[in-house]
């Protein structure tokens, strides 16, 4: 057995599409599935980035809702 199969979701439509085929690929080889979501820390602080970054929970708070869905 080979590792996860990986699939980055943005929540489009094709994001969503490439999860089910990623799912099916992962059913089939018979491994885990790792759903991926990265974010731009200025979507978090428009007035621009924070010298040491968002904090995990506001990062958790924008990709959890995505990889739920």
């Amino acid at each position: 057995m080979g590792g996860p199969v990986v699939v980055g979701v943005d929540g489009s439509a094709s994001s969503l599409a490439a999860v089910r085929a990623a799912a099916w690929e992962a059913h089939w080889r018979g491994t885990r599935l790792r759903l991926v979501h990265a974010i731009a820390w200025s979507e978090l602080h428009p007035l621009g980035p924070l010298s040491l970054g968002p904090t995990e929970r506001a990062l958790r708070d924008v990709g959890e809702p995505l990889l739920t869905e």
